[in-house]
């Protein structure tokens, strides 16, 4: 009588193939982080801008509804901009109520949060880069951008345009504001990159 003998093979994963696949979701996973982490920082990024924009819209308002004119300076080492009541006015905050600092000081590190310290923050004045510029807001409306200190005259008319511009080390792409004067336009846009210029010509 014949005995039948069932064999079964027994299938798995050699160590080879589970290293190597291994190392190809280790690969996967690290590129997918990388572009996640890009992605949030453009948005932050984004935010950051529109928020700036809006605040500096409110010192324009503030201005025209108070009857004088406010002083907006760039603090790029700091990374802040901060409104006051121009020249011979004072120093006063643009605010009614000045215990809310929110209003007369724009903190990027603080809008932006977690890993502000790669944030950049430059400005170009008519092109031309500025370490201390600032931009005036008088109660018609109009601005006018100035170096140092606003001139506080009430009919501020100088033909240029001031230029934010806010980068990070995560991403390339750049986000700027432009105000234009004298009108006291202000637009959003963005860069490429740090270096190039700011496109304003189509909507982001």
């Amino acid at each position: 009588m014949k005995r039948l003998v069932i064999t079964q093979n027994q299938t798995g994963f050699s160590l080879a193939e589970l290293l190597i696949t291994l190392t190809i979701f280790g690969i996967l996973s690290s590129i997918a982080l990388v572009n996640l982490s890009s992605s949030w920082t453009k948005n932050r990024l984004l935010a950051t801008t529109r928020d700036l924009e809006n605040w500096i819209s409110g010192q324009r308002r503030y201005a025209m509804t108070h009857n004088l004119s406010c002083q907006v300076l760039i603090d790029q080492d700091n990374k802040r901009l901060v409104s006051t009541i121009s020249s011979s006015r004072g120093t006063d905050p643009c605010s009614v109520d000045t215990t809310q600092t929110s209003e007369t000081v724009f903190d990027l590190n603080t809008n932006f949060g977690a890993d502000n310290q790669s944030l950049t923050l430059t400005t170009n004045l008519s092109g031309q880069p500025e370490t201390d510029a600032g931009i005036c807001f008088s109660f018609r409306g109009f601005s006018e951008e100035f170096i140092g200190e606003c001139a506080d005259n009430q009919t501020q008319n100088s033909n240029g345009m001031l230029e934010i511009k806010l980068a990070h080390s995560d991403t390339n792409e750049a986000r700027c504001i432009r105000i234009v004067s004298p009108i006291g336009m202000i637009r959003d846009g963005k860069s490429q990159d740090s270096s190039s210029e700011c496109r304003y010509d189509t909507a982001y």
